[in-house]
């Protein structure tokens, strides 16, 4: 009984590849379409696509092109080929507008394109021509009742770019390359205002810009400190109830001692210069410069290298006080 039953499917296989075969040798247009639905309809949609391609050709300009045009779209769009898919229900609304199946069509090309859109960890080429296929179905028919579904479609996909900008922006915090993750953020902020990753944007914001100013060199820390404490006051402002305020208190109180040591520092440097008190500077004949040396050029040369070791020793010591 078993051997009969796998003997009867063995020939119904057989039978329906010889059916296929004929319909494709056949040179009847009409029949070869007619097989090609009734393919469709058995949801044998690779067999249909292939009877389809096979008289696409043929049947261009005649009455029956707009149907098999459409059919060969939605045939890959139900084998899940969503690439050709997109492209071909794109190609079907743009060679007949007028169709009635031309609103659905410039929508399931956008759905597709949609479809394609990777993992938001890779290239998102994809996804960005999906944002503008969708943009321009909402553009082309702004009363259909897909509206919704394409903005929502929309954003989905934005939130996809904007998880892959906080997160290649985290990456530099996490590498250390504070000054890289400052402005990655200043740019995420500014392009996404009502960002789902807000409170984490200023928080890392913050973060950055702390590591940045207390590990500056002393030529840039006073412009840093001042941003750190800025970003301070704008998470503050803007989440007040966080629990992240307890950890970023101590930092924010460190960036306001550096900051009043640093000034007190300038001030004492800027009495000094402004002192009436008797300056201690000789004037000297450059000739008398030159009598241990023999040379008044490399006399100059070594009077020029002590006083940069002089001025280099204070830079340290005004560092060290300030740390």
């Amino acid at each position: 009984m078993r051997k009969f039953i796998l003997f009867s499917l063995v020939l119904i296989s057989l039978a329906s590849c010889d059916d296929f075969g004929k319909v494709l040798k056949s040179t009847d247009l009409d029949y070869k379409i007619e097989r090609a639905d009734q393919y469709m309809k058995e949801k044998k949609y690779a067999n249909a696509l292939t009877i389809y391609e096979n008289v696409y050709g043929d049947v261009r300009g005649s009455n029956k092109f707009e149907h098999v045009a459409y059919q060969i779209a939605d045939c890959n769009y139900l084998l899940k080929d969503y690439f050709s898919a997109s492209y071909y229900f794109g190609s079907f609304e743009r060679t007949f507008p007028k169709s009635d199946m031309a609103e659905k069509s410039a929508f399931l090309s956008a759905y597709c394109a949609y479809s394609t859109s990777p993992e938001f960890d890779l290239d998102q080429s994809d996804t960005q021509k999906a944002i503008e296929t969708l943009q321009l179905f909402q553009l082309k028919f702004p009363k259909s009742p897909l509206l919704d579904s394409s903005q929502t479609l929309i954003q989905d996909l934005l939130f996809k770019l904007e998880k892959k900008r906080f997160e290649n922006a985290k990456t530099y915090y996490r590498t250390t390359q504070y000054k890289a993750a400052v402005i990655a953020f200043d740019n995420m902020i500014e392009d996404f205002p009502n960002s789902h990753f807000l409170e984490d944007m200023y928080y890392f914001h913050f973060e950055s810009s702390y590591e940045l100013a207390i590990n500056s060199v002393l030529e840039k820390k006073e412009e840093r400190l001042a941003n750190a404490s800025k970003s301070y006051i704008n998470f503050v402002d803007l989440f007040p109830d966080s629990e992240r305020l307890r950890g970023m208190e101590s930092k924010y109180q460190r960036v306001l001692e550096k900051i009043e040591k640093l000034n007190s520092w300038f001030y004492i440097i800027m009495s000094i210069k402004n002192s009436k008190a008797a300056r201690t500077t000789i004037t000297r004949d450059a000739l008398d410069l030159s009598v241990s040396t023999g040379n008044l050029y490399e006399s100059l040369v070594i009077l020029s290298k002590r006083s940069a070791q002089i001025n280099s020793q204070l830079k340290e010591e005004l560092t060290q006080k300030l740390s």
